[in-house]
């Protein structure tokens, strides 16, 4: 019997290794987010939350996630997973477990006169709401523009629609790169994200 030649494996190797690659680059957000993973991240919350309580669902974040699918588009599977772990932190700390939708002090409208690109509507407040308490009218402006709502005139959107929630939470991510260390992410200087 013939021996196959050295070089025909080495092209067949090459797409064995690169259909590995793929695979594990591939690998979504929906299986590292299993629905095990999520209720683990909402058990820690209050009971007795009626904010929150039932309103982040993974079914909501993986909605959302499919409009942001770059959100995991990380080099390695371990980056994913990191990138992930580092926005689930975030959310958590600023919901408190998921527990709330908006933030407990609704005392200031979050309206700065000055943003003349996105002006504060009269009667409208843009205090913290979502998962990562997206808040003032410069950034609620630009954030519904980018996901498609009204954000200037229907702030409370991201406290009342799970989608708009988590997409807002997920825009916030991009443009604030809370976490450097998994992939530099550049920041539009045409609104003033993250002040």
């Amino acid at each position: 019997m013939d021996r196959v030649k050295p070089s025909f494996l080495i092209p067949l190797l090459l797409i064995i290794v690169a259909g590995e690659l793929i695979a594990v680059q591939n690998c979504s957000c929906a299986y590292i987010v299993s629905q095990e993973f999520f209720d683990e991240l909402t058990c820690h919350a209050n009971p007795n939350c009626d904010q929150g309580n039932g309103f982040y669902t993974r079914d909501a974040f993986l909605n959302a996630w499919q409009s942001y699918s770059s959100f995991t588009e990380s080099p390695s599977i371990n980056d994913s997973k990191r990138e992930i772990a580092a926005f689930f932190a975030n959310v958590s700390h600023e919901t408190t477990c998921m527990c709330f939708k908006d933030q407990a002090d609704k005392s200031n409208p979050y309206c700065d006169p000055n943003a003349q690109e996105y002006p504060c509507t009269p009667g409208n407040m843009y205090y913290g709401c979502g998962p990562l308490q997206i808040s003032w009218n410069y950034n609620n402006g630009p954030a519904g523009q980018e996901i498609g709502f009204d954000g200037l005139n229907w702030p409370e959107a991201v406290s009342t629609d799970a989608i708009i929630s988590f997409k807002t939470a997920l825009v916030l991510d991009e443009k604030c790169a809370w976490h450097h260390w998994t992939r530099f992410r550049s920041h539009n200087s045409s609104y003033q994200w993250c002040r």
